[in-house]
């Protein structure tokens, strides 16, 4: 039941620049758009998906962030069931926007680099601050 659309930054960096460069006005949505679902993201991780009730993988979701053994809270999962598919069709035909990086490219990255451990000079992408959130609680920066 769990899915979402994905986008990489630059592709929202380019909608940010046609519309500040054209005369568009209101909201726009900007995704990809082929739906990622579990047997996607399972593919990307080598794994094999496995139908699970949904309340079960909440509840096990919750107890896990409860115990700080994972950092994501189990709303994500009420958000990943259900987030409404968007439509791009008016970013792409106002703006004539159109995503370059497939979605399952844009995870694909986003997997390798936490894998990878990567990282970056903000506290947003500051890979190494998680390590130490199971000793001081999710979310906690000891340093």
């Amino acid at each position: 039941e769990l899915r979402a659309q994905g986008v990489h930054a630059s592709d929202v960096a380019e909608a940010f620049r046609l519309v500040l460069l054209g005369d568009a006005r209101g909201p726009y949505n900007v995704v990809d758009d082929p739906v990622l679902d579990a047997r996607t993201v399972a593919r990307l991780l080598g794994a094999r998906p496995v139908r699970v009730p949904f309340g079960v993988a909440r509840a096990a979701a919750s107890a896990a962030f409860h115990a700080r053994a994972q950092p994501t809270h189990p709303g994500w999962f009420d958000l990943l069931r259900h987030a409404p598919t968007l439509d791009t069709s008016r970013a792409r035909q106002e703006l004539g926007w159109a995503p370059r990086v497939p979605a399952v490219d844009a995870l694909r990255g986003l997997l390798d680099g936490l894998r990878k451990g990567a990282g970056g000079p903000t506290p947003a992408l500051d890979a190494g601050g998680r390590r130490f959130e199971v000793a001081g609680g999710v979310g906690a920066d000891p340093r």
